[in-house]
């Protein structure tokens, strides 16, 4: 478990886009030639009905560019002196045309700043970009000015990509928002994460390996968010929402029934439509919960983050007024 010491920052509210294309589960599995038994196990008991994916003539530099974009008219460019990109997939389309930085940048109208990408963590890249935006603003380079976080992976660019075996389906999502100093639409209290090396070898693990890392975790979950929450002195009845890791209902289901933690304050209304969306499920639920007017001033929000590896992030924030982030 790793805590240091916690810096304090903001997060302005974050910018959430997913493509326009759609594809059900049933569909997904019968394209892949899966049993109807597993279909039944994603949609029955995982809560899984549809998944995100890049419709005809969309690519996932647009949709990035899309969120990014609409953040920075909310917070302006003139501050952003760093760009973290976190994703899951080491591998995506944009890899194969070079510059992909330096395109992203020159979209922005950020043609000079730092631009770096935060992978090799499993889905907790976006969440440990929060804590690595929050180390660059307390140092000499950054006291000055924010961050712009970016988040995101292209899931559809294959299916193997797409479903974890016994454990979720993927989708195309990118999400972006502000890291500065001192508080804004949500004001970070609290951050933990851990790992366990003997799961490195990811989804390469064999049939009894897999098992095991099923069961570590919940357990690593567990504990990373009691760490979280301890740093942040708080208990989990002083939390008002999880936002989950969106990899299905049954993890969640088992989760409450350990910590006491009440399912009905579990975010999970978009797993049906989104599924699982790599590192962006929690900011993406964050997000949503905010729009439809679920959220008020002092309720406080534990993000969490699960990535094969294995690895574990959970984050606590307190809402603040609608107008902090200006």
């Amino acid at each position: 478990m790793t805590q240091r010491k916690r810096l304090g920052v903001g997060l302005t509210r974050i910018v959430s886009r997913t493509p326009s294309g759609s594809e059900s589960i049933d569909a997904l599995f019968r394209r892949i030639g899966a049993p109807a038994s597993r279909q039944r196990l994603f949609t029955r008991f995982y809560g899984l009905e549809r998944s995100p994916i890049l419709g005809p003539n969309e690519t996932f530099e647009d949709l990035l560019v899309s969120a990014a974009s609409t953040a920075l008219a909310h917070r302006g460019r003139s501050d952003t002196t760093l760009v973290l990109y976190g994703h899951t997939l080491t591998t995506q389309p944009m890899d194969y045309d070079p510059g992909f930085p330096d395109r992203i940048r020159g979209a922005l109208s950020l043609p000079d700043v730092p631009f770096h990408g935060i992978s090799q963590i499993g889905c907790t890249s976006v969440l440990r970009s929060i804590d690595l935006a929050a180390r660059f603003l307390d140092s000499e380079k950054g006291r000055e000015g924010s961050v712009l976080v970016l988040g995101g992976d292209v899931a559809s660019i294959s299916d193997a990509m797409r479903v974890l075996p016994g454990v979720t389906v993927a989708g195309d999502s990118a999400v972006a928002f502000h890291v500065r100093s001192g508080s804004a639409r949500y004001t970070r209290v609290g951050h933990a994460r851990s790992s366990d090396t003997r799961f490195y070898r990811n989804l390469g693990l064999n049939e009894e390996e897999a098992r095991e890392f099923g069961g570590v975790c919940a357990e690593k979950t567990i504990e990373v968010c009691a760490a979280a929450l301890a740093d942040a002195g708080l208990k989990y009845s002083d939390i008002d929402w999880i936002m989950p890791h969106r990899n299905n209902a049954q993890f969640w289901r088992t989760f409450c029934s350990r910590t006491g933690y009440p399912r009905e304050r579990v975010y999970l209304e978009q797993l049906s439509e989104l599924g699982h969306c790599y590192g962006n499920d929690s900011l993406m639920a964050l997000s949503h919960a905010d729009e439809l007017g679920r959220l008020s001033p002092s309720q406080r929000c534990l993000l969490v983050s699960i990535g094969q590896g294995a690895y574990f992030e959970a984050c606590v924030v307190e809402v603040g007024d609608a107008d902090e982030d200006s």
